[in-house]
């Protein structure tokens, strides 16, 4: 395999996970915010999850980066058992995934971040869940979603939030 072949390759999937990459999760999000690629306009209406690991930092600290790859491959392989197979389950970095789910799955969505963030979960996450919404972009999603789990960044114990339940933001 050439080193072209292998750079597509690396865009799409993450290397320690094996999970859709950030590139392959942006393109996926930009086709389902219902922008035109390729002449085609695919529905809105899905509902994105992001998933932030607590603690890696301090696992990579206080026991090395080996122990801090395992937990974030454990995180994966949960993600995607919970999912059941019907999600786009991806990393996009760091301690951070992310899950979406189309729009005839929004009860398990609801049901897959409820059960992430569960307290006796370890380890911890914290959780935001939004609904694609009209003019989204997968940049605009994932910064939403960002925003709020940077506000609950000093929290220890797991969480999730729906953006859907708090007034819009400025775009």
């Amino acid at each position: 395999m050439g080193p072209v072949c292998m750079a597509r390759n690396d865009d799409f999937r993450d290397s320690l996970t094996s999970l859709p990459s950030r590139g392959r999760l942006e393109r996926s999000l930009n086709r389902r915010c219902g922008r035109r690629i390729g002449g085609s306009v695919v529905p809105r209406g899905d509902t994105v999850v992001l998933v932030d690991v607590v603690g890696l930092k301090a696992v990579n600290r206080s026991r090395g980066f080996l122990a801090g790859d395992d937990l974030i491959r454990r995180v994966a392989r949960r993600l995607v058992r919970l999912s059941r197979g019907v999600a786009l389950v991806g990393r996009l970095g760091g301690d951070e995934f992310l899950v979406v789910f189309r729009p005839r799955h929004a009860v398990m969505a609801e049901r897959f971040a409820a059960a992430v963030a569960h307290p006796s979960r370890n380890p911890a996450v914290r959780v935001a869940t939004t609904t694609i919404r009209k003019g989204d972009t997968a940049r605009r999603l994932i910064a939403r979603l960002d925003a709020v789990l940077r506000e609950t960044r000093d929290e220890a114990a797991s969480s999730a939030t729906r953006l859907d339940d708090q007034p819009p933001g400025p775009e």
